[in-house]
């Protein structure tokens, strides 16, 4: 079995700023502070530890009630967020990578996202694109991003009733905490200058390979071991 993990945000889609607006206005609902999340990078994170940071950022208290509070707004926000912006997007090469991954015997394809679960659904449905994946790996699971592999495993192992070997583990993302969690496992890593830093930026963290988007013969290949 090759396992190939997908993250979402600058990876997959663009969502045109619609997750940090409603994560904003969610944080101001429950919190009463507009603008929480000034000056907190969101790029590579879990939605949790955006939270948390945001509540630190403005001297609030961290607590799993009130992070719960503002996920559960920022859930009925996204969907009217999604809809209303301007450019959201599939970014280049995404339907054909998936379709030729879907093509492949002994190819799963799956999430490992900072996206708390439902929050994923939400957006990839937006897409159309939910269904293609048979699982995941989400911020939901664990603040830390490194710390999502072994979930992705064990649902891979009930689900297909093996485990791949490290070397047949890849996770694809444009951020360089993507690659760090795939080095934390022994995973290989596909990184994708499709998000906020260049491909010179991803290079320099060295991961297994690295292209410029998914609209490359490069990146399908790198994933099947061609």
């Amino acid at each position: 079995m090759r396992l190939v993990l997908f993250d979402i945000d600058g990876t997959l889609v663009s969502t045109d700023g619609a997750g940090r607006l409603a994560v904003t206005r969610a944080f101001e609902d429950v919190t009463g502070i507009p603008d929480g999340f000034a000056g907190v990078r969101m790029a590579g994170k879990t939605d949790p530890q955006i939270i948390r940071e945001g509540l630190e950022a403005n001297t609030l208290p961290g607590t799993d009630g009130l992070r719960s509070r503002i996920l559960d707004r920022y859930l009925s926000l996204l969907p009217e967020a999604l809809a209303r912006a301007e450019h959201p997007r599939l970014l280049p090469g995404v339907e054909r990578v998936l379709e030729d991954l879907a093509r492949r015997p002994g190819v799963v394809t799956g999430l490992l996202t900072g996206n708390i679960e439902d929050g994923a659904r939400v957006k990839l449905s937006f897409f159309g694109i939910w269904e293609k994946f048979s699982l995941g790996a989400y911020g939901s699971d664990d603040e830390e991003r490194k710390n999502l592999v072994p979930f992705a495993l064990e649902r891979a192992v009930r689900r297909f009733g093996g485990r791949p070997s490290a070397s047949d583990v890849w996770l694809v993302g444009d951020t360089p905490n993507d690659i760090a969690a795939a080095r934390a496992h022994g995973a290989r890593v596909l990184a994708v200058a499709s998000g906020p830093h260049t491909l010179e930026e991803l290079e320099g963290h060295t991961p297994d390979a690295a292209v410029r988007s998914l609209d490359v013969l490069k990146a399908i290949a790198s994933l099947l071991g061609e």
